[in-house]
């Protein structure tokens, strides 16, 4: 049986007897983070670095004292056949328990770790991007196909019937002539896979009409019929009248947004998450974070030790506040706070004065807030240079050349948190080199992204 063994390198293992929990790492996650799988129901959890995702990063088992049947299974696919033996050899202490050699390191293509890769970075942006329902839809029947395309053993959930089930719950289905466009223009082929398998698919309720759009659907795909053909003759001809469609009974999805978000992330285990942080700003001189405000950053920059940041909002919400931290090892520690006023021209302005003495951008954190009392303060360097990482990821995916601009700001606050290594890994990626670990097969967009214009 294949196994992902050709995407790990030395691995090193860790485990607590008190819980049972074990942690088999072979590469610590690079510069976007990791995207992780939970195997065998839960009891595993299989995570890929981000930026280069066929690079598994670690396995976490939940309690290896009660591994069953189905989690061994799983293991085995992931490690080899010699999974039983890396558990046993796997002690209190963090410890080599096993070496690939340089061989192996280098096969990192092959198609089971591209495949586990593309399914864990979707999974991703099921769960940590605000999909609209359109993208949402596309995304899941994406991930059912490739849930349903990786080895039974690895016992992944949710399963491909309860991602159709979510998708077609969502479908609205006035965006038929959208999908067909979204789909003609990305990989017809790999659309109408997807879309034949959700019709395939004996377990999911699909309103009769719908289903007779997207077989029509499929058809053009395979066909390559022009988006043209595709337009009101095409997608909707399936359809009585697309109003008459609106109003159809939908199946209920499996799998709900959190409440009163139109446009979250769907998570994809019993959690919820929380609803996504409100767009970010321009690019400016310096990062500002936006909280509990509606305010838009126009410009933020420094004059001598002054920061200076001008705002607009649409409507009056109150006082608005500038606040400056360091981000310290026990939290960001305030530094300057300063009001906003009415500016000049238009928007609001505040000016804050920061000691001569602090070192200046990016090591310092700055947010707008209505709650100057918030003692939370703004995200740490690490959390903002995740979110650089993960966007840089984004973008490359889609050939987009904002996707090194992405990078260095990555890179920026990894050295801003002190950490050089992944300040370097990211410099790395934006100059076209990637890790040095070797050949690394590239992502290729999802369904439901659009290329850059």
């Amino acid at each position: 049986m294949s196994d992902l063994s050709s995407s790990l390198g030395r691995l090193v293992g860790e485990h607590d007897p008190r819980t049972g929990g074990t942690r088999l790492t072979s590469w610590v996650p690079g510069p976007a983070g990791h995207a992780s799988v939970p195997l065998a129901g839960g009891e595993l959890l299989l995570a890929v670095d981000l930026a280069e995702p066929t690079t598994v990063s670690f396995v976490e088992v939940h309690d290896a004292r009660l591994l069953g049947l189905e989690a061994r299974a799983a293991l085995a696919v992931v490690l080899g056949p010699s999974a039983d033996e890396v558990l046993a050899a796997v002690g209190t202490k963090p410890s080599i328990v096993r070496a690939v050699d340089d061989l192996a390191r280098r096969r990192r293509t092959d198609p089971l770790a591209q495949a586990v890769a593309r399914l864990a970075v979707l999974r991703s942006e099921v769960e940590e991007e605000a999909l609209p329902d359109l993208a949402l839809f596309i995304a899941l029947v994406q991930l059912a196909l490739f849930t349903e395309q990786l080895p039974s053993a690895l016992g992944l959930t949710p399963r491909p019937e309860q991602l159709r089930g979510t998708a077609v719950g969502l479908f609205d289905p006035l965006d038929l002539e959208q999908l067909e466009v979204r789909l003609q223009t990305g990989d017809p082929e790999e659309g109408a896979a997807a879309l034949e398998a959700l019709l395939g698919d004996s377990t999911v309720d699909v309103p009769s009409a719908l289903r007779r759009a997207l077989r029509g659907m499929v058809d053009r795909l395979r066909r390559g019929d022009d988006r043209g053909e595709a337009g009101a003759g095409g997608a909707a001809a399936g359809l009585r009248h697309p109003s008459e469609a609106a109003l159809a009974a939908r199946p209920e999805p499996q799998l709900e947004r959190p409440a009163g978000a139109a446009a979250a992330p769907l998570s994809l285990t019993d959690a919820m998450v929380e609803p996504p942080a409100p767009p970010r700003p321009p690019s400016t001189e310096v990062e500002v974070e936006v909280r509990s405000t509606r305010a838009v950053v126009v410009a933020a920059g420094w004059q001598g030790h002054d920061l200076q940041v001008h705002v607009r909002r649409d409507h009056e919400e109150g006082a608005l506040w500038l606040r400056v931290f360091e981000d310290a090892t026990d939290g960001p520690v305030l530094l300057a706070l300063a009001p906003f006023v009415a500016a000049t021209f238009d928007g609001e302005e505040a000016v804050a004065f920061v000691d001569p003495a602090v070192e200046r951008t990016p090591s310092l954190l700055v947010d707008v807030t209505s709650d100057p009392g918030d003692r939370a303060g703004p995200r740490s360097h690490v959390a903002r240079a995740l979110e650089h990482g993960r966007r840089a990821v984004r973008l490359a995916r889609v050939g987009d050349e904002r996707a090194d601009e992405a990078w260095e700001r990555c890179a920026e606050r990894w050295r801003a948190a002190g950490d050089e290594r992944r300040a370097t890994l990211a410099q790395r990626q934006a100059q076209g080199r990637g890790s040095g670990r070797g050949p690394v097969a590239p992502l290729v967009p999802f369904l439901h992204e659009h290329p850059p214009d």
